[in-house]
C-alpha cells in the first residue's frame, strides 16, 4: 500500500505560524535536518506557541516533519526556541544563557548519555536525556519535542503529588550524580567544560534594586508583625545568595539552577505517572547542589506537603545518588556523604526563604500578569499577587518562624 498516493515529490508545508514562514536562518537549519534524515516526500507543520510575557525564552515553535525517507515512514518532532535579538536585562545575560543551553543539548547531554551507555545503566535508573540537534546555536536551540512522546508540563497552580516529587528528586539526584561521575571518570572534560560554568546573573546595584522591589511585593501579603520580622531579617540574605550558590568551600557539581515545575515534564499512561524529564539548562552552573534541592522544595510545594514529606524526599535524594553512583563503581560516602548533604541543608536552608520571596511571586504569577521584564524598570516592577502566591509565601515565612530563623 502506498503511504502517500497523492503526495507529490515537492515539499508540502502547512504553516500555522503567524509569521507566515520560518525565518531564513531557522529554515536553513530545518532543511539540514530534513536532508540528514533523507526525506524524499514529506509534509511539515509549524506551530507558533504562546509564551508568558515574563519569559526570557523568545519565540517557541513546534515543527513536525512527516513523510517517506530511505528508511521508510519517518516522523521528526522538533521543539525550537529562538532568541529575540532585542532582549536585554540589567541583571541577567540572555546570550550567556543561550550559549549554555546550546552546550547542554549539543555536547554535555550527549556525554552524559555516552557514559551511561558505557556503564550499561538500566533505562529507568538513568538520568533521562532529551535529544538535541547539532543545528542548534545561540539564535535557535533545537531539541526533541517531548510533548509528542506523551510528556506534558503540569499546571503550576496545582498541588504536586508525592509521586511527581519522588521522580523529580530522583532525576535531580542523578543529574548531580552524573556530574560527579564525569569529575572522576572524565576529568579533562569536567575541568575544561563544566568547572567554568557560571551563573548568568549580574550582581550589584541593579540586582539589589530588583530584589528590594520583589521583596516588598512578597512581604505585602504578610501580617504587620510578621512583616516587620522579615524586613529585619532580609538584609542578612543579600550576600548569602551568591555565597550559597558558588562558595568554593562547599561541595560543588553541576547545578540546574531553575529546578521548578515548568522545567520538569511528566509522562503519563492514563492516570499513572511513569517518568519525568528535565529541560531548560539556561541557568545551569557549577556550584552547590543543595541549591537545586531547596529550590524544588520551596518553589513547588506548599507548607503541608513539606511538613508531611520533606524528610522522606531528603532520604530519596541521597539514596538515589548512592544507587546511581554504584553503577560506576563509586561510593556516595566518598563523594557526597550524607553528613555533608545534611550540613549544607541546615546551613543554607534559608535559601528557601529567599527564593520564596524573590521568585515565587514571578514564577506563580497569573499568565499575562507580568510585563516583559526586558522592557521595564525592574526596580519599579509592579503586579498583583494571586491567592496561590499569597498562600505559598505565608506558608514559607511561617515555616521559618517556626524554625527560629525570623
Amino acid at each position: 500500500m502506498q503511504l502517500f498516493p497523492k503526495l507529490p515529490s515537492i515539499i508540502i508545508m502547512n504553516y500555522q505560524d503567524n509569521q507566515g514562514i520560518l525565518p531564513p536562518h531557522l529554515n536553513d537549519k530545518v532543511n539540514r535536518i530534513i536532508k540528514k534524515y533523507n526525506f524524499k516526500k514529506y509534509s511539515m507543520n509549524i506551530n507558533l506557541l504562546p509564551t508568558d510575557s515574563s519569559s526570557f525564552l523568545g519565540i517557541l515553535r513546534e515543527v513536525t516533519i512527516f513523510g517517506e525517507s530511505d528508511d521508510g515512514v519517518n516522523e521528526i518532532n522538533l521543539f525550537i526556541k529562538t532568541s529575540s535579538p532585542d532582549q536585554t536585562l540589567t541583571i541577567y545575560s540572555i546570550p550567556d544563557s543561550y550559549n549554555k543551553e546550546v552546550f547542554a543539548y549539543t555536547d554535555l547531554l550527549r556525554v552524559m548519555q555516552d557514559i551511561q551507555d558505557q556503564f550499561k545503566l538500566p533505562e529507568m535508573e538513568r538520568y533521562n536525556i532529551v535529544k538535541g540537534y547539532d543545528e542548534s546555536d545561540v539564535e535557535s536551540i533545537i531539541m526533541e519535542n517531548l510533548c509528542k512522546k506523551g510528556y506534558k508540563t503540569l499546571d503550576k497552580f496545582e498541588r504536586i503529588s508525592l509521586k511527581y516529587a519522588e521522580l523529580a528528586i530522583k532525576q535531580l539526584s542523578r543529574f548531580h550524580g552524573i556530574s560527579i561521575v564525569l569529575r572522576e571518570k572524565r576529568p579533562n572534560y569536567f575541568d575544561e567544560k563544566i568547572k567554568s560554568l557560571k551563573q548568568p546573573f549580574y550582581y550589584g546595584a541593579p540586582w539589589n534594586e530588583f530584589i528590594d522591589n520583589i521583596n516588598n511585593l512578597g512581604i505585602s501579603c504578610l501580617d504587620t508583625d510578621v512583616r516587620d520580622r522579615v524586613i529585619k531579617y532580609l538584609p542578612t540574605t543579600y550576600d548569602k545568595y551568591e555565597k550559597y550558590t558558588t562558595d568554593s568551600m562547599s561541595m560543588k557539581c553541576l547545578v540546574h539552577g531553575d529546578y521548578r515545575m515548568n522545567n520538569i515534564m511528566a509522562k503519563f499512561k492514563g492516570e499513572e505517572l511513569l517518568n519525568v524529564a528535565v529541560i531548560d539548562y539556561q541557568l545551569m552552573f557549577y556550584g552547590c547542589p543543595i541549591i537545586d534541592f531547596l529550590y524544588f522544595i520551596f518553589g513547588n510545594t506548599d507548607q503541608q506537603f513539606r511538613k508531611d514529606h520533606i524528610t522522606y524526599l531528603k532520604d530519596i535524594y541521597h539514596e538515589t545518588m548512592g544507587q546511581f553512583l554504584k553503577y560506576f563503581d563509586m561510593d556516595v560516602e566518598m563523594h557526597y556523604p550524607r553528613k555533608e548533604f545534611e550540613r549544607l541543608y541546615v546551613e543554607r536552608l534559608d535559601y528557601g526563604l529567599m527564593i520564596s520571596l524573590w521568585f515565587i511571586p514571578i514564577t506563580l504569577a497569573n499568565p499575562g500578569e507580568i510585563p516583559d521584564l526586558t522592557k521595564v524598570n525592574l526596580a519599579e516592577l509592579k503586579f498583583n499577587l494571586n491567592d496561590v502566591v499569597r498562600s505559598r509565601v505565608r506558608g514559607v515565612v511561617d515555616d521559618f518562624l517556626n524554625w527560629g530563623y525570623l
